[in-house]
């Protein structure tokens, strides 16, 4: 019984297995299986006699190899990124070691989140991430590709040594555009010869030189000048500015500021990314620096304006533009050649001044002047615009004439240059307006007024003769009477015919001889000249 029981714990302590038993005279025999040295269990774990289990985690008909996420990708020159990742496919005995790059040999289109990276048995199974970032550049050089390529670098499973590189296509999406840029678009110079400046620079390298060209409209070239009329850039300078400078020039014009455009453009070019740019413009004004004449006052008479205005240093002359709706130029009416007549007594304030008296005017109505000076042949810029409206004529006109029987001619200024008396009843002895227009003014006298100024020339008749029976002769003996209402303007010249018998070396005989005048003698007086020889 003992026995038994012993046997029974030793067959269970060693595994066997028992089949059955043979009774013999007594005697027990056991028959027991041994597992074979290479069998496998029912899970396809197999014993190599070594006591070690060969396992490739589970993948013993997988060859060694990796993995890439994607195998194209897109960034921008803006700094946008992609992104790629890395992953072993079976685990590896040993680390396995990765080297990336790229053939963007000059570093402009892109850059990798790493150059390297391992792998080792406890990693194998998680995927690394490589972010691809894009580069800008100066260069108008469209969408560019590139190729990251991902190779094993090292490792001592030999399995992964070998194996062949992977790649990934990279496309760098270009945000440049071939294009110029000034500095500036409005300049200012003067005609003192003052300057000023614009620069130009590319926006982006070409792949040649960009040539210029420079130009104006100042067609008589009296405005601006430009310090060149071409430029060049190139692959080394294009970032460079370049500078122009504008230098105003002078001229002997009356002609305000002046606006003149600069133009430049691309003349020549390889790179055709530069050729066919749209021109650009800078917009240059050459200030006029012939100042204007300053007024002193513009002071309103009985149908007269009385003109004053500060005597302008080295003028010669003075020129007076007028009209009775404004918005003068120096295309409008004018009083030219005027050389004003001095006062220490000006209606606007002044130490001194000029005056000028426009008379003969319309009291209903407004009159506008702007002046000019005429220095040494050259205008000054017109003065600032003046106004006023004249008075009204304080007498009462009386409309009646001498009505004498041997009355020879009369006129009055009626709105007209006629005879009255006709004795003939052709108009022989009608005046003619000669040199200007004659203005009628509103007067005291029998009829309206005749205003003779410098821009209204003079009425004359030429057939007044000696050999005239009836008023030629008459005039020749002396045996007449000339009566005459004149009222001279304070600023009337010396000497200023107000009637006369003939020119000096216009009418015969030639001279001063038998000529006589009624003229002013420069103190506002009327007197009586003749000259018998």
């Amino acid at each position: 019984m003992t026995r038994n029981k012993r046997l029974l714990l030793l067959l269970i302590g060693v595994g066997l297995v028992l089949n059955g038993c043979d009774l013999r005279e007594g005697t027990i025999v056991y028959d027991v299986d041994f597992p074979n040295a290479d069998s496998c269990d029912a899970s396809g774990n197999c014993d190599d006699g070594t006591g070690g289990a060969s396992s490739d985690g589970g993948s013993d008909n997988a060859s060694p190899s990796f993995t890439l996420s994607k195998t194209t990708a897109t960034v921008s020159e803006t700094g946008s990124t992609d992104s790629f990742s890395i992953v072993l496919n079976n685990s590896p005995t040993a680390d396995v070691s990765f080297s990336l790059s790229d053939n963007d040999s000059d570093n402009s289109e892109l850059s990798l989140s790493a150059t390297s990276l391992t792998f080792g048995t406890g990693n194998w199974s998680t995927a690394q991430t490589i972010t691809l970032t894009g580069l800008d550049d100066s260069d108008v050089d469209g969408n560019v590709s590139s190729t990251v390529t991902v190779a094993v670098s090292s490792s001592t499973d030999t399995n992964y040594a070998g194996l062949s590189a992977q790649t990934v296509s990279v496309t760098t999406i270009d945000n440049d555009s071939a294009g110029f840029t000034l500095s500036k678009t409005t300049a200012t110079v003067s005609e003192t010869g003052s300057t000023d400046s614009f620069s130009i620079v590319l926006n982006n390298s070409p792949t040649a030189d960009v040539s210029f060209s420079l130009s104006d409209n100042d067609s008589d070239n009296s405005e601006l000048s430009l310090s060149a009329t071409s430029l060049t850039f190139g692959t080394g300078n294009w970032s460079t500015a370049q500078t122009i400078t504008l230098t105003g020039l002078d001229d002997n014009d009356l002609d305000g500021d002046m606006v003149s455009t600069v133009t430049v453009s691309v003349s020549s070019s390889a790179d055709t990314n530069y050729v066919g740019l749209s021109a650009q413009t800078v917009s240059v004004t050459t200030q006029d620096d012939e100042l204007a004449v300053t007024w002193d006052a513009v002071t309103s008479g009985e149908q007269q304006i009385e003109l004053t205005w500060l005597d302008y240093s080295g003028a010669s002359s003075y020129t007076i533009y007028w009209n009775t709706s404004g918005s003068l130029d120096n295309n409008s009416s004018s009083f030219s050649e005027i050389s004003g007549t001095a006062s220490t007594s000006c209606p606007g304030g002044a130490a001194s001044c000029l005056s000028y008296i426009h008379g003969g005017l319309n009291s209903s109505a407004y009159y506008y002047y702007r002046i000019v000076a005429n220095v040494s042949g050259k205008l000054t810029e017109l003065s600032t615009e003046e106004n006023a409206s004249p008075l009204a004529l304080s007498c009462t006109p009386s409309y009646t004439h001498d009505n004498d029987s041997d009355l020879l001619v009369y006129y009055d200024f009626n709105n007209n240059l006629e005879d009255q008396i006709d004795n003939y009843s052709d108009g022989r002895y009608d005046l003619t307006n000669t040199g200007g227009t004659i203005k009628f003014a509103q007067g005291c006298g029998d009829g309206l007024t005749g205003y003779f100024d410098s821009s209204s020339g003079y009425a004359e008749n030429r057939n007044f003769r000696d050999n005239d029976s009836t008023v030629g002769s008459k005039l020749a003996a002396g045996n007449f009477t000339i009566t005459m209402w004149v009222n001279a303007d304070g600023d009337m010249p010396k000497f200023a015919s107000a009637l006369n018998t003939g020119f000096k070396d216009d009418m015969e005989p030639k001279g001063w001889q038998n000529k006589s005048q009624i003229n002013i003698d420069g103190k506002g007086r009327i007197e009586w000249i003749t000259v018998d020889n």
